[in-house]
């Protein structure tokens, strides 16, 4: 067996270089008998290679990497449990219990009997608590109390086992609380009672269950529903949208707000809302033609209202023309900061610049007293 290569001593081989060396130094059969029995990093020392060659030889032949039971692995089966033996032989714990079972090994724990006290409690609590109290797993008790024929304990649904059922494969419930063909009920007779006197939403609060829960309930029941916005809008109640805002009209109706607007928009009734100007249709006509401050002062609307309609509507808004310049306006330009010269001739600071410098008129650069 060749363990360097034939010129020389033994050469470092890098990541770059492993897929030139084995081109150079070619695999002999006694090196790929040996993939898969070490790990790749112990046989790339034995072999002189670089750990990616070894790997990707191996992986190339498709050859997993083997754990081979040693005699002394075999020894220490069954003497502690399945999970100790795997963190200290560095395998899985499937892998040790099979190794453990093909050699006809017991396990290190029984399976501790169950006892007529533990038993009883089965049912009776939900099983992750009898779980935490027995100091047994979940499955375990899910599968004792499932070999016992107990119902789920769950408080979510609160099962009510039938007295006339007669078991596994027996005849079906005949009581008004359970469902057609079944052997357990889910719904007490007072629990039935509060469907249709509240709505689906109170007695799920009250009972712990589902709002959907409730309602599949009530329907095989065939309970009407409580809820005050399932029920048809009488003349009396559509007389009043459109009286008043919406959210005074909920409490009067007795229905939601949102109950309210859907059945306004429906019917196309505009809304009354004391804080919102309505704008008419004449009104809008002048937006665009008209100053804001113009519009503001002839619909009676605030200037903030007339620039938001506007600005809703995507309307640009009309730009007052600046008067024309004066012989005497332009004489005073440069004799004055633009400052002041724009505050007395009642113009903006850059309408002033900008005249000055068309002009040709250079900046003020004295003092004020001058």
């Amino acid at each position: 067996m060749r363990t360097q290569p034939p010129s020389g001593p033994r050469r470092k081989f890098g990541k770059a270089t492993s897929l030139r060396s084995a081109r150079q130094f070619p695999w002999t059969k006694e090196e790929d008998a040996l993939l898969g029995t070490k790990p790749d990093r112990v046989l790339a020392r034995k072999l002189g290679r670089p750990v990616g060659a070894v790997r990707c030889r191996r992986q190339m032949k498709r050859i997993r990497l083997k754990k081979v039971w040693r005699p002394e692995d075999d020894r220490i089966l069954g003497t502690r449990t399945d999970r100790e033996l795997a963190l200290l032989l560095g395998r899985s714990v499937t892998n040790v219990a099979w190794r453990r079972k093909k050699l006809g090994i017991p396990p290190k724990a029984k399976p501790r009997p169950w006892t007529a006290s533990e038993e009883a409690l089965l049912g009776s609590r939900p099983d992750a608590e009898l779980a935490r109290k027995f100091g047994r797993t979940l499955v375990a008790v899910e599968i004792r109390r499932v070999a016992l024929d107990r119902p789920k304990p769950d408080a979510a649904f609160k099962i009510v086992k039938v007295t006339a059922s007669g078991g596994r494969g027996g005849p079906p419930a005949k009581s008004v609380n359970a469902k057609p063909g079944a052997r357990y009920c889910t719904w007490t007779a007072k629990e039935d009672a509060l469907l249709g006197e509240f709505t689906d939403d109170e007695v799920a609060r009250k009972l712990g269950y589902s709002v959907a829960r409730v309602r599949r309930r009530r329907h095989l029941l065939g309970l009407p529903s409580n809820n005050p916005n399932h029920r048809h809008w009488t003349k009396e109640e559509i007389a009043l949208l459109g009286t008043r805002p919406d959210r005074e009209v909920a409490p009067l109706v007795n229905r939601t707000l949102s109950n309210v607007r859907y059945k306004r928009l429906e019917l196309g009734i505009p809304f009354r809302n004391s804080n919102y100007e309505i704008w008419k249709p004449g009104e809008l006509a002048l937006l665009g033609v008209l100053p804001d401050a113009e519009v503001a002062h002839r619909t009676g609307h605030s200037l903030t209202s007339v620039r938001h309609a506007r600005t809703k509507r995507r309307i640009l808004s009309v730009r007052q023309a600046a008067p024309d310049w004066q012989p005497e306006e332009e004489a005073l330009l440069g004799t004055r900061p633009d400052a002041e010269i724009a505050a007395r001739l009642n113009r903006t600071v850059a309408a002033v610049q900008l005249r000055r410098f068309k002009k040709a008129i250079p900046s003020w650069t004295g003092s004020p007293s001058a």
